[in-house]
C-alpha cells in the first residue's frame, strides 16, 4: 500500500512502486521523477521488512550521492548505495582471495593510470632481445606504418577495449597481418603495465571491474552476494559496459527476482567508454516485468515535441526503441525558444531588465559565451546597469565532445542547409545514424 505521505503518483509511477517479486526493467525518461520513484521503492520495501537489505548503483558519484541523500533517513551502514567503481571496491574487499590480490590496494585517479600508461609503453624502446625477435619485429612495422603517435592512440584504444572486456588477441586470423602486430604489441603492454601497478600495490578503475568479475565468477563468493540482498537496484543502466553488466548480473537471485533495472537510451553519455546500449536493451528484454516512465514533469510541452520530433526518427534509423516523452506540464504563456538580434552590450542589459520587470528573477537567467575573453564589455555592460553577475568559466567545456555534438544540432536547427553541422550530429555516437542511412536521406 502506497502511503498517503508521497506524492501523488501517476499510473505509471505507482506500477513500478507496486512491481515486486520479479525482475524489472524500467525505461525512464528524463524528468520523470525516477529518482523519487526508487527512493520510495525502497522506503515500501524497508516498510514491509525492516530487516531487509538494499544494493543501489548508480554510474556517476553525483547521482549516487543523491540517492544516498534522499535515503538518508534509514540506517545506511546495513546497505550498498554507491556507484559502479565503488561496489566493485567492496565486493573485491570483501573477497580478495577470490580476486587473486591482497585486498588493500589503492585506487589509483586516472592521470596516475595515464602517467604508468606512458611507462609502460616506454618499455617497447628498451627491450634487449634484439631486433630480430617476433616481437620487435612486429613493433617495427607498426612504428614504420603509424609512427610514435599514431601508434600510441591505437594502444590507448586497446586499453579501452581491454577495460571493457573486449580485448582478445587470441582470436586474430593470421591473415590478418596489420591486427596481428597491433595486439602483440598491445599485449606487451598491457602485461608492463599490469606489472607496474602490481609492483606499486595499486588498481586503476578497469583493474576494480575485471576483479570484481573474478570474484563474481566464484561459487561461493558468488553465493553469499546473492543471498544477501532483498533488493538490489541499478540506476543508470543505459551507461553499461559488458563487464559491468555481468557482474550486476551475477549479484542478483538467479531468477532475477530481487533485480530492477532504470535507464534511458537518450541518456547514454558513456559509449566513449564502450558502455552498449543494445545491450541495455537486450538485458531488459530478458526480464519478466518491462515498465516505462514516460511523463516529463520538468520541461515545457513544446520543448518535448521538439525533442520527439527529432528523436524518433533517428533512434529508428539506428535501430533502438524510442520512448516518447509526454509534457506533465500545461502549455507554456511564451515561446520555449525564441531569437533576438542585438548588436550592443547596453541593447542586450536593457532586455534583461525588462524580462526582470516581467518576472523572471536573477537567479533564473545564464548567459553561456563561447569565451569570456574578449567578451568582457559585455559583462562590464550589464554590471554598469546594476544587473547582478556572476562569472564562472567552463574549463575544458568546449572540448567536450558531446557539447561539441550538441552545438552542431543547434547550428543545424539555425541553418537546415549546413551539412556539415548535420552530419556532425546524426554521426554521433549519441544518435549513431549509420552513413548508409544518411547517404538515403541526402539523395531526396
Amino acid at each position: 500500500m502506497i502511503g498517503s505521505a508521497t506524492p501523488q503518483w501517476t499510473d505509471e509511477q505507482r506500477a513500478v512502486l507496486e512491481s515486486t517479486g520479479q525482475g524489472l526493467a524500467v525505461m525512464a525518461g528524463a524528468g520523470a521523477g525516477k529518482t523519487t520513484v526508487l527512493v520510495e521503492k525502497c522506503s515500501l520495501l524497508l516498510a514491509r521488512d525492516p530487516e531487509a537489505r538494499i544494493c543501489a548503483v548508480s554510474f556517476t558519484e553525483k547521482s549516487a550521492s543523491d540517492l544516498r541523500l534522499k535515503l538518508s533517513r534509514f540506517d545506511l551502514s546495513r546497505h550498498w548505495v554507491t556507484t559502479i567503481h565503488g561496489l566493485c571496491g567492496l565486493v573485491i574487499r570483501e573477497f580478495p582471495e577470490s580476486a587473486g590480490v591482497q585486498g588493500d590496494e589503492r585506487i589509483v585517479s586516472e592521470p596516475e593510470a595515464l602517467r604508468l600508461w606512458n611507462q609502460a609503453i616506454e618499455t617497447l624502446w628498451f627491450d634487449d632481445r634484439g631486433p630480430d625477435h617476433p616481437e620487435n619485429v612486429a613493433l617495427q612495422r607498426l612504428l614504420a606504418r603509424e609512427g610514435r603517435t599514431g601508434l600510441s592512440g591505437l594502444l590507448q584504444r586497446c586499453r579501452d577495449l581491454d577495460a571493457s572486456g573486449l580485448f582478445r588477441s587470441d582470436r586474430v586470423e593470421s591473415s590478418h597481418a596489420d591486427l596481428a602486430d597491433l595486439l602483440l604489441t598491445a599485449k606487451r603492454v598491457l602485461a608492463a603495465y599490469s606489472d607496474l601497478k602490481r609492483s606499486m600495490g595499486v588498481m586503476d578503475f578497469s583493474d576494480l571491474e575485471k576483479f570484481a568479475l573474478e570474484v563474481m565468477r566464484d561459487e561461493s563468493a558468488r553465493r553469499v552476494l546473492r543471498s544477501r540482498f532483498s533488493l538490489i537496484l541499478i540506476d543508470e543502466f543505459q551507461d553499461t559496459n559488458a563487464v559491468q553488466a555481468e557482474i550486476l548480473w551475477s549479484l542478483a537471485r538467479e531468477d532475477r527476482s530481487n533485480l530492477c533495472v532504470v535507464g534511458d537510451p537518450k541518456q547514454s553519455i558513456y559509449r566513449f567508454r564502450d558502455a552498449d546500449v543494445s545491450l541495455f536493451e537486450e538485458l531488459c528484454e530478458g526480464l519478466p516485468i518491462n515498465l516505462s516512465l514516460s511523463t516529463n514533469f520538468r520541461s515545457q510541452p513544446e520543448i518535448l515535441d521538439f525533442v520527439n520530433e527529432l528523436c524518433s526518427p533517428a533512434f529508428q534509423a539506428s535501430e533502438l526503441k524510442y520512448l516518447p516523452l509526454n509534457p506533465g506540464r500545461g502549455a507554456s504563456i511564451s515561446e520555449p525558444v525564441g531569437r533576438i538580434d542585438i548588436l550592443q552590450p547596453e541593447e542586450f542589459a536593457r532586455h534583461l531588465i525588462e524580462a526582470h520587470r516581467g518576472g523572471v528573477a536573477w537567479e533564473k537567467m545564464a548567459i553561456l559565451m563561447r569565451r569570456i575573453r574578449g567578451n568582457e564589455h559585455w559583462i562590464q555592460a550589464l554590471s554598469r546597469s546594476g544587473i547582478p553577475v556572476a562569472v564562472g568559466g567552463g574549463g575544458l567545456f568546449w572540448s567536450d565532445p558531446r557539447v561539441l555534438e550538441c552545438v552542431a544540432l543547434l547550428v543545424w536547427w539555425a541553418f537546415p542547409a549546413d551539412e556539415i553541422a548535420a552530419l556532425e550530429f546524426l554521426r554521433s555516437p549519441w544518435v549513431r545514424v549509420s552513413d548508409d542511412q544518411i547517404e538515403r536521406w541526402m539523395r531526396f
